[in-house]
């Protein structure tokens, strides 16, 4: 894991350069494109003054090949972290330090990585601009970036001081405990982790770890909390635990009832864990299977009940019944729709309907509000965009038209169609696109009476076209 992590000294044209491995799996001409014409930025922080430096490029030296910059002697993050008796948690205090340093003084946030951070023999900070490593992350073996980037970021957060704050989090866990929260043996499994996975209170890995810093902690990780902490809150954290100290003594006994513990959470913890990742993998099939079947048994007694009771449209006239299939898109009454239509005239229409009007009970079961919103509802409120989880459907501006006689009904119907199109992202951690869609139709309804009921029996589509 060290091996990228380290600063060397390389020799190149009889002059000493620090060097930093990179991944060997790179192609040459790729990274050299990195930095071609473009300056690598670093920043060396002591504990009031900044100076900006540079990095030169790529160098390559026999089968290895190197970020190389200005002679720098000193340790990585990693190498602080995994050496005992460097007493980390007061060089974290001078990387958050530098870092807010960084922030006031030149208006720079950079998210750090395990090999951009290097802490000097002369007492300094060595920060190397996360432009450079970002582009070499992206090319770069899982194992490159196992080792470099993942075992101290979140792969979803965009705001930078929240990634930071994540990551200071991270090394805090990893000094208290010595042990990286979320580690796995590829990309997708620690970024599973974070999503997933309910982390153990660090004082069951170190008993002695007072517990109000404990408890922080857990609750920073589980809660998600990454946007409410920001540096300055770290560093006034880090200094008063500091000076009030990060441990206690602590009895035997409940040392061992700590360990106790800690096995009986790992296992409660990991089973909770796989558990969401099925539900996560295969949640949407299933739902969308338990929903299938659910519609079919609804259609099947629907049918049955349907077939033996009156239609509710009994004594309506012929206009009547057009205004109530229509009408029955706002109030998603499927059942009058189909009181309204034989020969299967509505192509789909009350199948679409009836989908609706499932999910619908399903929500206000469980939740007790309704998240469809009928069309003529967002049309009198100014058509506002709505955001998940509600879901616009229905019709508005409808004009009814007979053009014949009242033996054989003939109508035009015109009218807008609103609803809101779900597209799914191939990224399954990032929402979903939500987009309002209007469309412009026309129809001409053909009806018929047959044993005393005025019934739709075709509906063809006369125009249609979208709205903006």
């Amino acid at each position: 894991m060290l091996k990228y992590n380290q600063l060397i000294s390389i020799k190149k044209d009889n002059k000493i350069y620090s060097g930093i491995l990179l991944d060997k799996s790179l192609k040459k001409l790729a990274l050299s494109k990195l930095t071609e014409n473009k300056e690598i930025k670093c920043w060396v922080i002591g504990e009031n003054d900044l100076e900006e430096k540079s990095f030169y490029g790529i160098t390559f030296i026999k089968d290895d090949q190197f970020l190389y910059g200005p002679d720098f002697k000193g340790k990585s993050l990693l190498e602080i972290l995994n050496k005992p008796g460097n007493k980390p948690e007061k060089l974290l205090i001078k990387l958050v330090e530098s870092l807010i340093l960084l922030r006031n003084k030149l208006g720079i946030s950079t998210e750090i990585q395990s090999n951009s951070v290097y802490f000097l023999e002369n007492g300094k900070i060595l920060i190397i601009s996360d432009d450079i490593f970002k582009k070499i992350k992206d090319i770069s073996s899982q194992e490159y970036n196992l080792n470099t980037y993942s075992i101290l970021n979140h792969p979803y957060l965009i705001d930078c001081e929240e990634h930071v704050s994540f990551t200071i989090g991270i090394i805090l866990y990893k000094i208290l405990t010595d042990t990286f929260i979320y580690n796995g043996k590829s990309e997708d499994e620690i970024n599973s982790k974070i999503r997933n996975l309910e982390i153990i209170e660090p004082n069951l890995y170190q008993p002695k770890l007072k517990k109000e810093i404990s408890d922080y902690l857990y609750n920073f990780f589980n809660r998600k909390n990454y946007t409410s902490v920001k540096l300055e809150n770290w560093l006034k954290l880090l200094k008063n635990w500091g000076k009030q100290g990060y441990f206690v003594e602590v009895p035997v006994n409940e040392i061992d009832t700590k360990k106790n513990t800690l096995i009986l959470k790992q296992s409660a913890s990991l089973k909770k864990y796989n558990s969401k990742v099925f539900w996560e993998k295969n949640g949407k099939t299933i739902f969308i299977t338990l929903t299938a079947s659910l519609l079919s048994l609804i259609l099947i007694l629907y049918f049955l009940l349907n077939y033996f009771k009156p239609r509710s449209t009994k004594g309506y006239k012929p206009i009547e019944v057009v205004e109530a299939y229509y009408n029955s898109f706002n109030t998603l009454q499927h059942n009058v729709m189909e009181d309204c239509i034989i020969n299967k005239a509505d192509k789909g229409a009350i199948r679409e309907v009836l989908t609706l009007f499932v999910a619908n009970r399903q929500t206000m079961a469980y939740k007790n509000i309704s998240y469809i919103i009928p069309a003529y509802t967002w049309d009198k409120q100014g058509r506002p965009p709505l955001n998940a989880p509600y879901f616009l459907y229905g019709i508005i501006n409808l004009k009814i038209e007979s053009i014949n006689g009242e033996n054989n009904p003939v109508f035009i119907a015109d009218y807008e169609k609103w609803h809101t199109q779900i597209i799914d992202n191939q990224d399954p951690m990032k929402p979903s696109t939500r987009l309002i869609k209007g469309t412009k139709i026309k129809e001409k309804l053909f009806l018929k009476n047959k044993n005393n009921y005025w019934l739709i029996y075709k509906i063809d589509l006369i125009d249609q076209k979208e709205l903006q």
